[in-house]
């Protein structure tokens, strides 16, 4: 009820309140063209609640499609929040050497994550994007696979370390490798897809992940394992740019995750005030039936007989005449 209550959410019903159908937009229950009217409302025909998708693929669908949506883009913002403070974590513990407990807590954390990340790609890459756009049809492929080689590399980086020199830290940094592009190509892919749902703030910061996130990952990767501390000056300064540009990604993300949220809190707030319209109208009329008086039932059929007929009087002389 809080997010309800909100002034951001109260800003978003404002805006769609605001916003006339400008466009052909036809109902998704009836087909009525809904040209001229504003998306917070119902169909004139059905009373259907009016869906202000357009050409935004987000709210597009069915409630279960926007339930993905919302549970996919809830996860990978969680998922990179938690990447870039475990991240940050581990560089402040390693200034006092990095024991064993840490890294093997660290990697199984990223096993987890690397899980959940996958399941939240899947859920965000769905056939839709496809039909809307043509060049996503084998981009949402690559995406799904890739970000699978995530856990896959942790596992493989977990065991390798048990042996040295281990070829499983050889295919651990690859996958890593393939799995890191596909993060990336997953956040060209939200660009277009925040640009439709007209969020820009969302789309720059995405924008921005994409040019840069490939140049702060691989910086890093230059440095060698065992170097002095005063190299640490310059790499600290790199995790943060990393770390900042992480952020600008999960913001993005959120963004996205709190735009089909507050669209479907809109859609359930018009779909119960029409029904709690039509239940009030359904009990005036059976008040209203409740009070008027029956009718009263109809006389029966009574037959009319035809008068009996007086007997007629002589016309002669009466005796007294």
């Amino acid at each position: 009820m809080s997010g309800f209550l909100s002034s951001k959410y109260l800003k978003f019903q404002q805006a769609l309140s605001r916003g006339t159908i400008e466009k052909d937009l036809y109902c998704t229950k009836c087909g009525y063209n809904l040209r001229g009217l504003t998306y917070v409302g119902s169909c004139p025909e059905c009373s259907a609640p009016i869906e202000p998708a357009g050409g935004d693929v987000l709210l597009s669908g069915n409630d279960a499609q926007r339930r993905s949506w919302r549970l996919g883009l809830a996860l990978a913002a969680a998922c990179l929040f938690a990447a870039v403070a475990a991240r940050l974590l581990l560089f402040v513990l390693g200034f006092w050497g990095l024991s064993p407990e840490v890294a093997s807590a660290y990697l199984s954390l990223g096993f987890g994550l690397g899980i959940l990340w996958a399941v939240a790609a899947w859920l965000i890459t769905p056939a839709a994007l496809g039909r809307r756009w043509m060049f996503m049809g084998r981009l949402r492929w690559v995406v799904r696979v890739s970000q699978l080689f995530w856990p896959v590399a942790y596992a493989a980086w977990i065991l390798g370390r048990a042996t040295a020199p281990s070829v499983l830290l050889f295919w651990a940094t690859l996958l890593r490798l393939l799995a890191g592009l596909g993060a990336i190509v997953l956040a060209l892919m939200l660009v277009p897809v925040a640009m439709a749902a007209q969020r820009e703030i969302a789309s720059r910061r995405l924008n921005a992940v994409v040019w840069l996130l490939p140049i702060l990952t691989l910086l890093p990767q230059a440095f060698p394992k065992s170097i002095a501390w005063i190299f640490l000056v310059p790499l600290g300064m790199l995790l943060l740019l990393w770390a900042w540009v992480m952020m600008l990604y999960a913001m993005g993300v959120a963004e996205l995750y709190r735009h089909v949220r507050w669209s479907m809190l809109d859609a359930h707030v018009l779909a119960s005030r029409h029904d709690r319209v039509s239940e009030a109208r359904r009990a005036a009329d059976r008040e209203l039936a409740a009070s008027v008086r029956p009718p009263p039932p109809p006389l029966p059929d009574i037959p009319l007989e035809p008068p009996e007929k007086s007997p007629r009087r002589p016309d002669g002389p009466s005796d007294g005449g």
